[in-house]
């Protein structure tokens, strides 16, 4: 790819970047990755494993610069608590800056980052514990970052509420602390959403509001955000999403400066790709810029016949091929995923679901509006998922149809009082030999008797409705 910026740290420059991740047990992820810009690489190696409800990651890096690092974390629950333990070093033995020193403000400068990430010497440990009661979440945070010949330092509490939560109203509240040696830190955020629509139908109709105030040491920060969104996607994020927001932050240090953002976005994705949109104006004083951009992506996968096929982009390390069998139904086939539909099917089609892994899922599948008579295989499957797992389910689907006539026997007499095999649910016939059986077409049929079976050839039926008249058939 390339990279720009407005301020031409890139200069059009190539980058770039390619992992590989393997997943040699269950439990256990293993990956190799490299990025570069122009004549810096950066190589790296690391694992992932999930072992008795904890998750452990480590990673190496090291730099065609001979800048070398890494990092290990470790996160789970004990004692009823949620807690999380990173800590990262690196160390340049060739004193060069990768990139200069500049400080990033926007999505587009923090890439430069990476490649930045271990031109010196640094060591950062971080730590939080949390514990959730109710609508209350505790949090307590630390972090000691050593950069160069700096140390820094930033510890304290996070209280977040959720005040009120129903149908068509959120309001929560979120405060933190933070000693640091520049100063201490305060923030407090109120957020309001509202849902404009009375029904859980979609497209959903969303307005909120958010307001924030932060101080630290002699610069105080407000911001109040303003959005409204129109959501015509369903839960597996098919479907036309539209976001627009204005956003106002006024900063007061030895002089007050307020910029405006306003920003307007459209989604849309299908069975196939995924895409975004957006214009973004910012507004202040001295400086006024605006940026539009488009965004698509699309995902493959390539099963035991090696031919790859094209599908909705998964973005988690998991997912689920849901094939439905058939050869004569074109009903549209609801997929559930732990009792909500995830996504919808044509029937003799297939449909992948990217799922998160290290959690346990209960699928089925039901014809969505009925329009056929059907019958299909309403069992439900369960499975786990871990990390590179690509699950394949098949269910079947047959189109039916109510088959009425009257069977007779190689004499001619009417068949009385005998059930007819092979049939999808107990049929028999009645007086007369009269029957009528719910059949999809490729059933072999036949009736048991003492001196040998007879066979029932039904004569061809061709788009079958929900009812066809056989007439007289003969058992042989």
């Amino acid at each position: 790819g390339v990279l720009r910026d407005n301020l031409d740290t890139f200069q059009d420059k190539k980058i770039y970047q390619g992992s590989l991740k393997i997943r040699s047990l269950s439990f256990l992820e293993n990956d190799i990755s490299m990025q570069g810009l122009d004549d810096i690489h950066i190589g790296g190696i690391g694992s992932k494993a999930y072992i008795f409800d904890y998750l452990l990651e480590g990673r190496l890096l090291y730099s065609n610069e001979h800048n070398l690092g890494y990092l290990t974390s470790i996160s789970g629950s004990l004692l009823g608590l949620d807690w999380y333990f990173n800590h990262s070093e690196t160390d340049t033995k060739k004193k060069k800056d990768i990139l200069d020193d500049r400080i990033f403000f926007t999505r587009e400068e923090q890439a430069i980052e990476a490649f930045n990430a271990i031109a010196n010497t640094r060591r950062t440990t971080s730590a939080s514990v949390s514990k959730s009661l109710g609508n209350l979440m505790l949090r307590m945070r630390a972090t000691k970052n050593k950069y160069s010949d700096t140390d820094n330092y930033a510890y304290g509490p996070e209280v977040r509420w959720d005040i009120m939560r129903d149908f068509r109203n959120t309001l929560s509240t979120n405060a933190t602390y933070t000693k640091t040696n520049d100063g201490d830190q305060y923030y407090l955020g109120i957020s309001y959403n509202r849902r404009l629509s009375n029904s859980i139908e979609r497209p959903n109709h969303q307005l909120s509001v958010n307001t924030t105030t932060q101080q630290n040491g002699g610069s105080t920060q407000n911001q109040v955000r303003t959005a409204y969104e129109y959501n015509d996607r369903d839960v597996a994020n098919k479907g036309i999403r539209i976001l627009t927001q204005n956003e106002i932050n006024n900063r007061k240090e030895k002089k007050s400066e307020t910029i405006i953002n306003n920003e307007l976005r459209f989604d849309y994705a299908n069975d196939y790709i995924d895409t975004y949109s957006f214009i973004n104006s910012n507004n202040s004083s001295d400086t006024n810029n605006t940026s539009y951009g488009i965004n698509a992506g699309s995902s493959f996968i390539v099963d035991k016949s090696l031919i790859p096929k094209v599908a909705y982009p998964f973005k988690d390390d998991a997912a689920l091929v849901v094939v439905i069998e058939s050869d004569n139904s074109n009903e549209i086939i609801d997929v559930l995923v732990n009792g909500g539909v995830k996504t919808s099917v044509k029937a003799g089609k297939r449909t992948i679901i990217g799922l998160s892994p290290y959690e346990t899922y209960r699928v089925s599948i039901k014809p969505k509006e009925n329009n056929e008579f059907v019958l299909y295989d309403s069992s439900e499957r369960t499975f786990t998922l871990f990390p590179g797992n690509i699950v394949l389910e098949s269910w079947k689907i047959s189109k039916m149809f109510v088959a009425i006539g009257r069977l007779f026997d190689k004499d001619g007499k009417p068949i009385e009082w005998k059930r007819i095999m092979g049939t999808a649910s107990y049929t028999t016939t009645e007086e007369d030999g009269f029957f009528q059986a719910e059949l999809s077409g490729d059933e072999k049929l036949y009736i048991e008797d003492k001196n040998g079976n007879c066979y029932i050839q039904l004569p061809p039926i061709e788009d079958a409705k929900f009812a066809v008249d056989v007439g007289d058939v003969v058992c042989k």
